[in-house]
C-alpha cells in the first residue's frame, strides 16, 4: 500500500512539474536608474542589435526564445519574453533608453557613433535549480565604420529554485533582474564603451 501511495505521489509530481512549466513568458524590462556624473556629449548614437544565437539563425527558436524549463520527465518547454518580443528588440530598445539615461541621444539622423550588440548566446536551462548563461559582443564604431572599440560579455548564473514548483518561480524572479544588470554591463558599467562612445 506504501508502494502504491509513493507511486501516485511521483505520478502526480511529475504530471504538476510538467503542467507549471509550460507556456510561460517572463517579462524583461529595464528602467535606467539615475547616473552619476551625466555625461556631456554631443555624440549621437546609433544602436543596432543582431540575434546571432544560431538556434535562431536556423528557425529551430522563435526570436523571443530566452530558455527553457523541464518537466518532471525532463522534457524541454520554451520559455519566451512576455509578448513575444524578439530578444533583440528589446535590447535595442533597453540600450537606446540607458543610453539617453547616461546622457547620449540615440536614434536621431547624422549619428557619428554607432554601438553595434551582437546575442552570440542567452539562454537558460532549469528543472528544480536552473543555469543562466548569456555571451555578447559589443563593438562600437565612427561614422566612417572604423571600429573604436570592442569588447565580449559573458556570464553563467545558478539560479535555485526548490521542489514544489521546480524554478518557475526563481526563474520569473532572477532572470528580469539579471537582464537590467546586463544592460548596464553593455554600457553603464563598461569604461571601454563608454570611452569609445564620448
Amino acid at each position: 500500500m506504501g508502494k502504491i501511495k509513493l507511486g501516485v505521489l511521483v505520478f502526480i509530481s511529475v504530471f504538476y512539474l510538467s503542467g507549471c512549466v509550460a507556456f510561460q513568458k517572463i517579462e524583461l524590462g529595464y528602467s535606467p536608474s539615475t547616473y552619476t556624473g551625466k555625461i556631456k556629449s554631443t555624440n549621437s548614437i546609433k544602436v543596432t542589435v543582431e540575434d546571432e544565437r544560431p538556434f535562431i539563425l536556423n528557425g529551430d527558436k522563435q526570436s523571443s526564445y530566452i530558455g527553457h524549463l523541464r518537466g518532471g520527465y525532463g522534457n524541454t518547454f520554451d520559455v519566451l519574453t512576455k509578448g513575444e518580443i524578439a530578444l533583440a528588440e528589446k535590447f535595442f530598445n533597453d540600450i537606446r533608453k540607458e543610453l539617453n539615461a547616461i546622457g547620449f541621444s540615440s536614434g536621431l539622423s547624422n549619428e557619428n557613433r554607432v554601438l553595434n550588440v551582437s546575442i552570440i548566446d542567452y539562454n537558460f536551462d532549469a528543472m528544480i535549480n536552473g543555469r543562466f548563461w548569456y555571451e555578447l559582443k559589443v563593438v562600437v564604431l565612427n561614422a566612417e565604420g572604423v571600429v573604436l572599440a570592442e569588447d565580449t560579455i559573458k556570464e553563467t548564473h545558478v539560479i535555485k529554485g526548490n521542489i514544489w514548483v521546480g524554478a518557475v518561480g526563481a526563474m520569473k524572479k532572477e532572470i528580469p533582474k539579471l537582464y537590467e544588470g546586463i544592460i548596464e554591463k553593455i554600457v553603464r558599467d563598461n569604461d571601454v564603451i563608454l570611452d569609445a562612445l564620448k
